[in-house]
């Protein structure tokens, strides 16, 4: 609960009284604010209704959200009924809100319009888009496959920022 402790509150912005999978589809796709990403979940925390289940995990940079769904998330063809929010994310990929998705890594390539990452941003992910929010730290819808028909998507930002 300690992210949730640090930021500022955006309840109303976030929407907390909206159900979970559209909610989870935006962050997914860096569609909020990453405060009110944390913000929205962290209210959400033990939560076990008609969607699915809301746990939380850990302590400080080690502290961790999972949305388990009853019903899949559809992106692009693929699906998927786990979202996970965690600061240090996976190796090799910087999504700070993501799933792993079943389905065609290249079909949600060329439909979430995202492009091949170059140099340094390979760290963040395989292929990627920025958001255009004129910050120095924009958000950034990333994709890393992982094996045969599975990937990792979702958004991420430097380290939190």
């Amino acid at each position: 609960m300690v992210w949730g402790l640090l930021l500022a509150s955006a309840g109303a912005a976030a929407g907390e009284a909206g159900s979970l999978r559209p909610g989870l589809e935006q962050a997914l796709l860096c569609g909020r604010q990453p405060e009110q990403v944390i913000d929205w979940l962290s209210a959400r925390v033990g939560e076990d209704g008609s969607e699915g289940r809301v746990t939380a995990s850990g302590e400080e940079l080690d502290y961790r959200i999972e949305v388990a769904l009853k019903a899949p998330i559809r992106i692009a063809g693929a699906r998927t009924h786990k979202v996970v929010w965690h600061v240090e994310g996976q190796p090799d990929f910087g999504g700070i809100i993501f799933a792993e998705f079943a389905g065609d890594a290249r079909t949600a390539v060329a439909a979430l319009r995202l492009r091949r990452a170059q140099g340094e941003e390979t760290h963040m992910g395989r292929f990627l888009r920025e958001m255009a929010d004129g910050s120095l730290c924009p958000r950034t819808i990333l994709l890393t496959p992982v094996s045969g028909s599975r990937f990792l998507l979702g958004c991420g930002w430097c380290n939190g920022g």
